[in-house]
């Protein structure tokens, strides 16, 4: 089957999805058949990620991962986390023509030749994602049973990932973009919140000094949820700093988390994981993380991700194409910063990426020298991501985490 064929019949029982499209041929034949403003670009290999955190933010609407099987393969370590929290509203579907084949090379319709993606050989996608855990899933090798699947997906409520099976041919006369990315974007934004779906404080509209609180948000625990550890004595990770710089997270405003397992911020991770009033998610790879807390970002959710400093090095392509080009955000807190306390000289490496990254990029950031300084410098850095529409990191250096 051709794609363009099955992207017609994706056109007519659409409605109002979310459609979140990777690069290539998938968006070209997209924005020609099915121009729509709730169409949004994710780069590879972020659009499975994108997608979770929109279908995440707002469970009441469907959301579909548009991408071929390049970017659905270089995007593999998202599929457990999506799997194992499997949010009803998402439809993740996977262009296979087991080639990498671009729209054309310099915005000319030339290929010099096909090379071709694992699953033009062993590799089944759709093996992989049931192996994940998906409960449902499917290949579709004809218009018939993609129209019969699609339809199946979008009439009941489910996780699930469908593999289509096209053939190599590039849509003829497709024309060039329209919009830039950057425009794509603010024209979703806005779609987003002309049908109520998220507020306009979400689209850089800030009130004044000071922004105004969301609606729905509700008043913390100032001490966090209770934890039990086991007594330690010596150098040690302390309970009562990490209820410090979790509550300064919740009194701002954050509502969704999203981790990466780390020893330093242990404590801080274990308090989102048990919190009833948020959302928390543990993901594999920083970059998947950051480009699931900024979709969640972007469908009108205050996100915060922790990690390791070492796991930005991942992170450049989200910070350069979700936050630069199309505006998405989210807070960032990371450990292991290079200053003085580390004792591993595996952490060394953060004085090579975290400082330089961020100045390349020009993001905001600041340390926390005193544990004193946590509840300022947190609301103020989410004041910064939601005002001017920008990630900002703060890095909690091993002593305002522990206690000697």
């Amino acid at each position: 089957m051709k794609r363009w064929e099955a992207l017609q019949i994706f056109k007519k029982i659409r409605a109002d999805a979310i459609v979140v499209n990777g690069p290539g041929g998938t968006g070209e034949e997209l924005r020609t058949i099915n121009p729509h403003e709730l169409n949004i670009y994710s780069p590879m290999p972020y659009p499975s990620s994108v997608g979770f955190g929109l279908a995440m933010a707002l469970p009441k609407q469907k959301v579909v991962v548009m991408e071929g099987d390049g970017s659905a393969l270089s995007g593999l370590s998202t599929l457990p986390t999506v799997a194992n929290i499997a949010p009803g509203n998402l439809i993740h579907l996977v262009w296979d023509n087991g080639t990498w084949l671009s729209p054309g090379i310099a915005s000319t319709r030339k290929h010099h030749g096909q090379m071709a993606t694992a699953t033009a050989g062993l590799t089944d996608l759709e093996g992989v994602a049931r192996a994940c855990g998906f409960a449902r899933t499917c290949t579709a090798e004809s218009v018939t049973e993609f129209e019969r699947e699609i339809t199946r997906a979008f009439t009941d409520d489910g996780l699930r990932y469908i593999v289509v099976k096209v053939e190599k041919e590039p849509m003829p006369e497709t024309p060039g973009k329209v919009a830039t990315t950057m425009e794509q974007a603010i024209t979703f934004r806005r779609a987003l919140i002309d049908r109520g779906w998220i507020g306009a404080e979400h689209a850089g509209v800030s009130r004044g000094k000071c922004l105004a609180q969301d609606s729905h948000r509700r008043e913390p625990s100032l001490r966090g949820p209770d934890i039990k550890i086991e007594a330690e004595t010596g150098p040690r990770l302390s309970l009562e700093k990490a209820r410090i710089i979790y509550a300064s997270l919740r009194e701002a405003g954050i509502d969704f988390v999203v981790y990466v397992p780390d020893s330093a911020t242990y404590f801080i991770q274990r308090m989102a994981s048990e919190d009833r009033e948020i959302t928390s998610i543990a993901v594999t790879r920083e970059d998947e993380g950051l480009a699931t807390a900024m979709g969640a970002f972007m469908g009108g959710r205050n996100p915060v991700i922790i990690m390791e400093a070492s796991g930005l090095g991942l992170c450049s392509l989200v910070f350069s194409v979700l936050a630069h080009e199309q505006r998405m955000a989210a807070l960032i807190l990371y450990s292991h910063h290079f200053a003085l306390g580390e004792v591993r000289d595996s952490h060394a490496c953060t004085k090579w990426v975290t400082d330089p990254l961020f100045d390349a990029l020009m993001i905001p950031h600041l340390v926390v020298t005193d544990i004193k300084d946590a509840p300022l410098i947190i609301k103020q850095a989410w004041r910064t991501v939601r005002g001017q529409m920008c990630p900002a990191a703060v890095g909690l250096p091993l002593h305002v985490l522990w206690d000697e």
